[in-house]
């Protein structure tokens, strides 16, 4: 890929054949390279093996990833045919996962935005409504910096492809998202986002929950439930979890519970809010 590097999580992605991946990002100058090649093939056995050098999973008559440290590359073989977009996103997330904590960053399940100069984590239970919140601030113009996945080290975020996922219900609501077709067994639209910063400093986090009153709730958690909280979002892949001191790290990061109904006509209120406390934070922070 011509022009200035392109890739996603710190990392630029450079395909073995010709291959145009979608929705990368800029990436620094230095960012280490990643070779990566992508075979129609299927695996003919299970099989798991990690070093500190190389990871190798794969399930019989599925995938294989394999995943190596020096020099940096990741190799698929899929059964059925992938398309560009699917690669980015999910396809790519566990492999390069597995690169960034090699890398020494702390990786968590998260989606992330940017706004008062900062890059604020989006976190919540399965169907708390995340990529919901995310592609409603994208259609205010707000750069997202992550999906699923949050990578960031030293209190930087390294961002992730500039789009985000979304269910049928909330894609027709969305004029701009994308069908993609069936990935992972469930109907995929996507939405390309804007363009975010490179490597913003992390600001703090947001935790979605579903509430039964009809106002929007936004308090500031305490600081032990705020860990607690980001030990249960770790993303651990393969690697199992990463030093606890890398979120030990993260004690006074200021982390926000936002309570809602689960209802259309709070949607607005609720990403005033949001942007609210995030500005105040980066004031503050």
């Amino acid at each position: 890929m011509g022009g200035d590097p392109r890739g996603a999580y710190g990392f630029r992605l450079v395909p073995t054949h010709d291959l145009e991946l979608p929705d990368l990002v800029g990436v620094e100058a230095g960012a280490e390279a990643v070779a990566l090649e992508c075979r129609h093939a299927t695996a003919l056995v299970d099989r798991l093996e990690l070093t500190e050098e190389s990871i190798v999973a794969s399930s019989r008559e599925s995938s294989l990833i394999a995943v190596h440290r020096d020099p940096l590359s990741i190799t698929l073989a899929l059964p059925n045919p992938t398309t560009p977009e699917e690669l980015v996103h999910p396809v790519l997330t566990m492999p390069i996962s597995i690169l960034a904590r090699w890398r020494g960053d702390l990786t968590l399940h998260a989606g992330c935005f940017y706004a008062g100069d900062r890059a604020w984590g989006v976190m919540g239970p399965r169907e708390a409504g995340k990529s919901t919140m995310l592609a409603n601030l994208a259609e205010r113009e707000v750069p997202l910096l992550a999906d699923d996945l949050l990578v960031f080290d030293q209190g930087f975020v390294h961002p992730g492809p500039s789009c985000i996922d979304l269910r049928p219900d909330v894609a027709e609501r969305m004029p701009e998202a994308r069908f993609l077709g069936e990935i992972n067994d469930r109907a995929r639209y996507r939405l390309t986002t804007p363009p975010p910063p490179s490597r913003p400093r992390l600001g703090g986090f947001f935790f979605l929950s579903w509430g039964e009153e009809e106002r929007v709730e936004v308090t500031r958690m305490e600081a032990s439930e705020a860990l607690r909280v980001l030990y249960e979002q770790e993303y651990i892949g393969l690697l199992g979890p990463a030093d606890p001191l890398k979120i030990l790290d993260l004690l006074g990061t200021p982390m926000w519970r936002v309570e809602r109904p689960a209802d259309w006509r709070f949607t607005e209120e609720t990403l005033d809010r949001i942007l609210e406390a995030a500005a105040a934070g980066a004031v503050t922070g």
